[in-house]
């Protein structure tokens, strides 16, 4: 749609350019200065006739009313799709698309985030969530129970495994082992099962974590990580659990503020297609 050129001079005056993006007004501009917070007001009380003011003036007021109806949008706001995957939650969360609310370029590729907080993570350490996407060969683990006996990875072949890295110092990881143990017990007959590793290492904190899982009632398999089970992981922060097929591959990875909903209908999903206990 074409601007007409009142319109057009507004814009101009308004910082705003013909492709709609925001652009430098001179600061000897007759009609515009920029106030202590950087943005920019009409001088409308200086200079020139009260009547040319006044035109200036409603012309950019029409202007704000067209951008806030959505008519004119800076050009970010244009070139920006309204929803795709987080660049962070869709790596560590599994999530699927977000509302756009910032972009960052990398490597030449734009990526988008559902908030400025995942921007700054992402900037800070890219390589973290560029690493290979799932499916992907499960490391081997072999790692002491609370009993102190060796379980490694192996042990549950043929089954689908969640595997859930916690600490006792965070608080959600706690709180999501009743319906960690829930799980466990609703699909154990199927051929699954929830293996939670415990990442503590501070003697006193390791002491807390069988204390735990007595007080959380906990059933299924708990075993003491290793720093090589953590680092084989790729793990970055917790809670991070991996869902992993009765062939061995990772599948799905989930962490961070996640739906146990999107858990189940990931493990429900995996149980159908691999078909039975082997």
């Amino acid at each position: 749609m074409g601007v007409s050129p009142p319109l057009r001079l507004a814009h101009r005056r308004m910082g705003y350019n013909q492709s709609g993006s925001v652009g430098d007004v001179p600061s000897d501009h007759d009609w515009w200065e920029k106030d202590a917070r950087g943005a920019y007001r009409m001088r409308c009380q200086e200079g020139g006739s009260l009547k040319k003011a006044v035109q200036v003036c409603v012309l950019a007021l029409g202007s704000l009313l067209l951008l806030g109806a959505g008519i004119l949008r800076p050009a970010a706001a244009l070139s920006a799709p309204k929803k795709a995957l987080c660049a962070v939650c869709s790596v560590r969360e599994g999530s699927g698309p977000e509302p756009v609310k910032v972009t960052a370029t990398f490597e030449g590729k734009e990526y988008a985030f559902c908030t400025e907080k995942c921007r700054a993570e992402f900037l800070k350490s890219p390589q973290v969530f560029l690493k290979p996407t799932p499916p992907r060969p499960a490391p081997a683990f072999r790692l002491l129970d609370l009993s102190g006996k060796r379980v490694q990875l192996s042990d549950f072949k043929g089954k689908v495994v969640l595997v859930d890295f916690w600490a006792t110092f965070c608080g959600p990881c706690i709180a999501a082992m009743p319906e960690m143990q829930r799980l466990h017990d609703k699909y154990a007959g199927q051929g699954f099962t929830v293996v939670g590793i415990a990442t503590d290492t501070e003697p006193a904190r390791v002491k807390e974590v069988p204390q735990i899982v007595a007080r959380k009632k906990l059933r299924y398999p708990g075993l003491f990580a290793n720093p090589d089970a953590w680092t084989d992981y790729e793990g970055t922060e917790l809670p991070a659990v991996f869902l992993i097929d009765r062939g061995g591959p990772i599948v799905r990875r989930f962490g961070g503020k996640v739906e146990h909903k999107t858990i189940e209908e990931a493990v429900k999903a995996l149980l159908a297609s691999s078909g039975a206990k082997e």
